[in-house]
């Protein structure tokens, strides 16, 4: 038997078994774990076979029988399994009678010799009335009587009683089948059918004991020889089969080797049985090369080791990691950590890729804003001025007419690269840098101080630290967020400085923050529908509503809106609309 797991999936593959212990192997034993699937054989179907001592007092009576009256007998037999079982009971039984000792015992088999080394050598692999043998230096496999026929041509000189075991089992062609048709004419021969027989084999036909059999040669030879059937193959009937599956307990059940009525008649029975017990049971027979689907629910598991499991994580924070994947088992660590626990090392690739241009660094600046949004203006490691796009491609001036795209290699970081690159390799032959150039404007300018205006030539003031009484949005990121909102819902104020509404509730009813638990206003816009008011964060981009079902509505157009307005360095990157772009205005009499 075979039990296999595959991603935590456990599958019994019984192969050609019996849970009955004969005279040198062990019965099949339950395995500790319980499969999900099993794949057994189905070969007696719904047949019982007598118990053991019974098969081997009929099998030694027929043999003796056979013999004593002066006849040949035959029994086709396997190479390996229940020939060397035939043959240490034909040795013990010659041994127990020495009336029968003048009577030669062959198998005529040069495979079945071979095996024999195999057996003599892994004695302690089998029984142990075998092991307790061998450990009184008597090898049960060294046969006194039990010969090995290595010239067949003794046999026909030799017109004596004999018994020889002789492959193929089952007889279509080979010495078996020489054998059958040279002894058949006789009716003091016989023929013991030891194992199992396949449909349209000559051993299936002679236990139908017909009156001729076919020659190989061509024609008929009468048959008179006697035919007898004492099963000894290494199969379980239906009884064995039936309670060991039951033990089993898997989920499906896969019959296999087995002809198709069989393995119908198994299946209607197994399912009778379950039915009867209020148990449901999934039994398949597939036919040859048929393939069969099987479909499995299973929990992954993902186990943090290393500096991730330093801190126990709280409910809903995002870890980050490397996922590793060996033997269906997953292991989620830092890059940091990776040689330690794995032996696998990493490695960085720093690409570079130089572009000349003809145009000022300013303008270089003002094509990168316009495409991804802002980009953060800094030098190198060798002071030369750099510009960083979304926190992966480094812009370098080399030079007045070259620049230099440095980043690490990774999936996303090529990618921005690439767009770079395209943009950077189109700026000499667009007709916004001929404008540009020819233009007043300071973006001309050869500077190469730090500064930090945006594409859209709006100059930044830092979110103010303490609470105005009125706030103007100059950014056009809000206007376009509020446009879009109101496309939605109609009435929408702001954005202002207001206080949540969980604060409002309890505090001041307007809003002024002179009540506020924590002193903190939020920079919001105001969501107005049918009554109620749905707030929203401009920071945070959190909604809050007394009404779920406006709060709802507005969190999924507000993703949406996003998605829109957000420039691509904010999208790449996850974050929010830009809150430096607010212009503070004082307040003024009438406001306070």
């Amino acid at each position: 038997m075979f039990l296999i797991e595959i991603a935590g999936l456990k599958i019994l593959y019984t192969g050609d078994y019996s849970r009955e212990e004969d005279r040198h192997l062990v019965m099949a034993e339950i395995p500790p774990v319980k499969p999900d699937v099993m794949i057994c054989e189905s070969t007696f179907g719904v047949h019982t076979l007598p118990d053991r001592k019974e098969k081997e007092e009929q099998f030694t009576t027929l043999v003796a029988n056979i013999v004593r009256r002066g006849g040949r007998c035959l029994m086709p037999i396997p190479s390996f399994g229940n020939g060397q079982e035939l043959a240490l009971l034909l040795d013990e039984y010659w041994n127990d009678h020495p009336e029968l000792q003048n009577i030669p015992v062959y198998f005529a088999s040069s495979l079945f010799q071979r095996g024999m080394r195999v057996y003599k050598t892994y004695v302690h692999t089998m029984n142990a009335n075998i092991r307790s043998r061998f450990a009184r230096r008597d090898n049960p496999f060294d046969f006194r009587f039990v010969k090995w026929l290595k010239d067949p041509q003794k046999l026909r000189e030799n017109k004596g009683p004999c018994v020889i075991m002789s492959s193929p089992q089952f007889m279509s062609f080979g010495l078996s089948r020489d054998l059958l048709e040279e002894w058949a004419p006789d009716s003091k021969n016989g023929v013991i059918v030891t194992g199992y027989s396949i449909e349209g084999t000559m051993a299936r036909t002679l236990l139908s004991e017909p009156d001729h059999i076919e020659s190989l040669k061509g024609g008929n030879i009468p048959r008179r020889l006697t035919v007898k059937e004492i099963s000894f193959g290494a199969h379980v009937d239906y009884a064995q089969n039936s309670k060991f599956i039951q033990e089993i307990g898997a989920q499906h059940v896969v019959l296999v080797h087995g002809e198709a009525s069989q393995m119908g008649r198994l299946r209607a029975a197994l399912r009778d049985t379950y039915a009867a017990k209020g148990q449901e049971i999934n039994i398949h027979t597939p036919k040859n090369c048929e393939p069969l689907t099987l479909t499995f629910r299973q929990e992954r598991m993902v186990k943090a080791i290393g500096s991730l499991a330093s801190t126990r994580p709280e409910h809903g924070t995002s870890v980050k990691g490397l996922l590793v994947s060996k033997d269906f088992s997953y292991t989620l660590l830092s890059p940091a950590d990776l040689h330690d626990f794995t032996g696998l090392s990493t490695s960085t690739i720093i690409q570079k890729q130089g572009v000349a241009i003809n145009v000022d660094w300013a303008v270089v600046r003002w094509y990168l804003e316009g495409m991804y949004g802002e980009v953060e203006e800094g030098i190198d490691e060798e002071g030369k001025p750099a510009f960083t796009i979304m926190n992966g491609v480094q812009v370098v001036q080399i030079s007045p007419t070259a620049v230099e795209l440095r980043w690490k290699s990774s999936s996303s970081n090529d990618m921005i690269a690439d767009s770079a690159l395209a943009l950077l390799l189109g700026i000499d032959g667009s007709p916004a840098t001929a404008k540009l150039t020819a233009s007043p404007n300071k973006h001309a300018c050869n500077h190469s101080h730090s500064h930090s205006h945006s594409h859209s030539d709006l100059h930044p003031h830092t979110y103010p630290g303490d609470k105005p009484a009125k706030v103007v949005a100059s950014n056009p990121e809000f206007e376009r967020l509020r446009m879009f909102l109101e496309a939605h819902f109609g009435h929408v104020e702001g954005p202002n400085l207001r206080a949540p509404l969980a604060q409002r509730a309890d505090g001041d009813k307007n809003g002024n923050g002179e009540n506020d638990k924590d002193g903190d206003d939020w920079l919001t816009m105001d969501v107005k529908l049918d009554n109620h008011t749905a707030r929203i964060d401009l920071i945070s981009m959190r909604v809050e509503s007394e009404s779920a079902e406006l709060q709802k509505r507005v969190e999924t157009v507000l993703e949406m809106a996003l998605t829109t307005v957000k420039s691509l360095s904010q999208t790449f990157l996850g974050g929010g609309l830009d809150v430096d772009m607010v212009e503070k205005v004082e307040p003024s009499e009438s406001d306070s």
